[in-house]
Protein backbone atom coordinates (compact mmCIF):
# COMPACT_ATOMS: atom_id res chain seq x y z
CA UNK A 1 0.00 0.00 0.00
CA UNK A 2 1.95 3.46 -1.18
CA UNK A 3 2.23 6.21 1.93
CA UNK A 4 4.76 6.12 4.65
CA UNK A 5 4.78 2.67 6.62
CA UNK A 6 4.18 4.07 10.23
CA UNK A 7 4.57 0.99 13.70
CA UNK A 8 1.78 -0.97 14.32
CA UNK A 9 1.83 1.29 17.82
CA UNK A 10 -0.39 4.36 15.97
CA UNK A 11 -3.73 2.49 16.16
CA UNK A 12 -3.40 2.49 20.43
CA UNK A 13 -5.93 5.10 21.19
CA UNK A 14 -5.08 7.55 23.07
CA UNK A 15 -4.49 11.11 23.87
CA UNK A 16 -2.54 13.56 21.53
CA UNK A 17 -0.55 16.27 22.23
CA UNK A 18 -1.07 20.15 21.16
CA UNK A 19 2.90 21.69 20.39
CA UNK A 20 2.59 23.66 23.70
CA UNK A 21 1.84 21.12 25.77
CA UNK A 22 -1.31 21.24 26.58
CA UNK A 23 -2.64 18.09 26.48
CA UNK A 24 -6.17 17.20 24.98
CA UNK A 25 -7.80 14.19 23.11
CA UNK A 26 -7.07 13.96 19.61
CA UNK A 27 -8.25 10.37 18.57
CA UNK A 28 -11.36 9.58 16.49
CA UNK A 29 -12.32 7.83 12.78
CA UNK A 30 -14.17 9.21 10.82
CA UNK A 31 -15.71 7.12 6.84
CA UNK A 32 -14.07 4.73 4.38
CA UNK A 33 -11.73 5.33 1.97
CA UNK A 34 -11.03 3.99 -1.52
CA UNK A 35 -7.56 2.74 -1.81
CA UNK A 36 -5.48 3.75 -5.30
CA UNK A 37 -6.38 0.53 -6.58
CA UNK A 38 -10.00 1.40 -6.06
CA UNK A 39 -11.49 -1.26 -3.50
CA UNK A 40 -12.94 0.22 0.15
CA UNK A 41 -10.74 -0.19 2.51
CA UNK A 42 -11.07 -0.18 6.30
CA UNK A 43 -12.09 3.81 8.21
CA UNK A 44 -9.18 6.64 8.27
CA UNK A 45 -7.72 7.08 11.52
CA UNK A 46 -6.99 11.09 12.03
CA UNK A 47 -4.62 11.82 15.21
CA UNK A 48 -2.38 14.17 16.39
CA UNK A 49 1.58 13.73 14.93
CA UNK A 50 3.69 13.04 17.85
CA UNK A 51 7.86 13.58 17.51
CA UNK A 52 8.03 9.91 16.93
CA UNK A 53 6.42 10.74 13.88
CA UNK A 54 9.34 13.50 13.02
CA UNK A 55 10.12 11.23 9.77
CA UNK A 56 7.36 10.50 8.60
CA UNK A 57 5.99 13.85 8.67
CA UNK A 58 9.74 15.26 6.76
CA UNK A 59 9.01 12.21 4.40
CA UNK A 60 5.44 14.03 3.14
CA UNK A 61 6.85 17.12 3.50
CA UNK A 62 10.26 16.24 0.78
CA UNK A 63 7.34 14.79 -1.59
CA UNK A 64 5.65 18.43 -1.37
CA UNK A 65 8.75 20.26 -2.01
CA UNK A 66 9.66 18.18 -4.78
CA UNK A 67 5.62 18.09 -6.15
CA UNK A 68 6.09 21.89 -5.97
CA UNK A 69 9.25 22.23 -7.44
CA UNK A 70 7.89 20.98 -10.29
CA UNK A 71 4.96 23.82 -10.17
CA UNK A 72 7.18 27.07 -9.61
CA UNK A 73 11.16 26.27 -10.02
CA UNK A 74 12.09 27.33 -6.17
CA UNK A 75 11.31 24.64 -3.93
CA UNK A 76 14.33 22.66 -2.18
CA UNK A 77 14.44 19.12 -3.29
CA UNK A 78 16.71 17.34 -0.79
CA UNK A 79 15.83 16.05 2.77
CA UNK A 80 17.64 18.42 4.14
CA UNK A 81 15.12 21.07 3.08
CA UNK A 82 12.20 19.03 3.94
CA UNK A 83 14.08 18.65 7.73
CA UNK A 84 14.52 22.11 8.11
CA UNK A 85 11.16 23.43 7.03
CA UNK A 86 10.18 20.80 9.77
CA UNK A 87 11.78 22.62 12.49
CA UNK A 88 10.34 25.98 11.27
CA UNK A 89 7.35 24.45 11.32
CA UNK A 90 6.91 22.91 14.86
CA UNK A 91 8.59 26.16 16.59
CA UNK A 92 5.79 28.09 14.51
CA UNK A 93 3.06 25.78 15.70
CA UNK A 94 4.39 26.03 18.69
CA UNK A 95 3.61 29.67 19.47
CA UNK A 96 0.55 29.58 17.60
CA UNK A 97 -1.46 26.52 20.05
CA UNK A 98 -1.23 24.52 16.92
CA UNK A 99 -0.45 20.61 15.60
CA UNK A 100 0.03 18.55 12.88
CA UNK A 101 -2.61 16.17 12.57
CA UNK A 102 -2.38 12.52 10.30
CA UNK A 103 -4.63 10.55 8.16
CA UNK A 104 -3.57 7.00 8.35
CA UNK A 105 -4.92 4.29 6.98
CA UNK A 106 -4.35 0.23 8.21
CA UNK A 107 -0.97 1.80 10.02
CA UNK A 108 0.19 3.96 7.16
CA UNK A 109 0.34 7.70 6.72
CA UNK A 110 -1.07 9.13 3.78
CA UNK A 111 -1.84 12.66 4.35
CA UNK A 112 -0.63 15.70 6.99
CA UNK A 113 -2.14 18.50 8.04
CA UNK A 114 -0.91 21.64 9.83
CA UNK A 115 -2.81 23.54 11.99
CA UNK A 116 -2.81 26.86 13.75
CA UNK A 117 -4.80 29.49 15.42
CA UNK A 118 -4.06 32.55 14.14
CA UNK A 119 -4.35 37.09 14.57
CA UNK A 120 -5.01 39.24 12.22
CA UNK A 121 -3.59 42.85 11.95
CA UNK A 122 -5.65 45.21 14.25
CA UNK A 123 -7.49 46.52 11.01
CA UNK A 124 -9.02 43.19 10.73
CA UNK A 125 -12.49 43.78 12.46
CA UNK A 126 -12.55 42.01 16.01
CA UNK A 127 -14.76 39.06 15.17
CA UNK A 128 -12.85 38.14 12.31
CA UNK A 129 -9.40 38.80 13.90
CA UNK A 130 -8.94 35.29 15.07
CA UNK A 131 -8.98 32.58 12.88
CA UNK A 132 -7.68 29.27 12.55
CA UNK A 133 -4.94 28.46 9.46
CA UNK A 134 -4.47 25.22 7.54
CA UNK A 135 -0.59 26.41 7.26
CA UNK A 136 0.11 22.87 5.13
CA UNK A 137 -1.61 20.05 3.83
CA UNK A 138 -0.56 17.25 2.28
CA UNK A 139 -1.54 13.92 1.02
CA UNK A 140 0.42 11.03 -0.65
CA UNK A 141 0.34 11.25 -4.10
CA UNK A 142 -1.18 8.02 -5.16
CA UNK A 143 -3.93 8.49 -2.27
CA UNK A 144 -5.28 12.05 -3.52
CA UNK A 145 -8.53 12.48 -4.86
CA UNK A 146 -9.62 9.88 -2.32
CA UNK A 147 -11.24 12.47 0.22
CA UNK A 148 -8.27 12.24 2.92
CA UNK A 149 -7.88 16.19 1.83
CA UNK A 150 -11.49 16.60 2.25
CA UNK A 151 -11.20 15.04 5.92
CA UNK A 152 -8.23 16.92 7.10
CA UNK A 153 -10.60 19.90 6.03
CA UNK A 154 -13.21 19.28 8.02
CA UNK A 155 -11.01 18.77 11.03
CA UNK A 156 -9.28 22.00 10.46
CA UNK A 157 -13.07 23.35 10.56
CA UNK A 158 -13.92 21.27 13.43
CA UNK A 159 -10.81 22.58 15.41
CA UNK A 160 -11.65 26.12 14.40
CA UNK A 161 -15.38 26.32 15.68
CA UNK A 162 -14.16 24.24 18.64
CA UNK A 163 -11.74 27.55 19.63
CA UNK A 164 -14.69 29.79 19.32
CA UNK A 165 -13.45 31.32 15.82
CA UNK A 166 -15.30 31.97 12.43
CA UNK A 167 -12.75 31.93 10.00
CA UNK A 168 -10.55 29.97 8.42
CA UNK A 169 -7.70 30.32 6.20
CA UNK A 170 -5.71 28.84 3.87
CA UNK A 171 -2.76 29.45 0.94
CA UNK A 172 -2.09 27.50 -2.46
CA UNK A 173 0.37 28.23 -4.94
CA UNK A 174 -1.08 29.77 -7.84
CA UNK A 175 0.66 27.24 -10.39
CA UNK A 176 -1.04 24.50 -7.91
CA UNK A 177 -4.70 24.32 -9.74
CA UNK A 178 -5.79 21.12 -8.05
CA UNK A 179 -5.11 22.37 -4.43
CA UNK A 180 -7.19 25.58 -5.24
CA UNK A 181 -10.21 23.69 -6.92
CA UNK A 182 -10.11 21.31 -3.80
CA UNK A 183 -10.16 24.32 -1.44
CA UNK A 184 -12.97 26.43 -3.72
CA UNK A 185 -15.05 23.40 -3.55
CA UNK A 186 -14.14 23.48 0.02
CA UNK A 187 -15.92 26.59 0.52
CA UNK A 188 -12.89 28.84 0.86
CA UNK A 189 -12.79 31.90 -1.63
CA UNK A 190 -9.93 34.23 -2.56
CA UNK A 191 -9.05 36.80 0.24
CA UNK A 192 -5.53 37.86 -0.29
CA UNK A 193 -3.43 37.67 -2.89
CA UNK A 194 0.78 37.78 -2.87
CA UNK A 195 2.61 38.68 -6.29
CA UNK A 196 6.61 38.25 -7.16
CA UNK A 197 8.85 40.26 -8.70
CA UNK A 198 12.33 38.44 -9.61
CA UNK A 199 14.94 41.25 -9.34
Amino acid sequence: MPGVFVSASLDIVGGGRFWNDEVRESWFKEGTVQSPSGFVMSSITLRTALPKDRDTVVELIHQLNVFEADLVGDRRRDHDGANAYYDELMMRLSRRNGRIVLAIVEHVVVGAMGFSLDQDAAYVAAEFRSHGTVTDLIVHAEWRGKGIGQMLLNEAERLTKEAGLKRLMIGALVANERAERTYRQFGFEPYVSFLKKEL
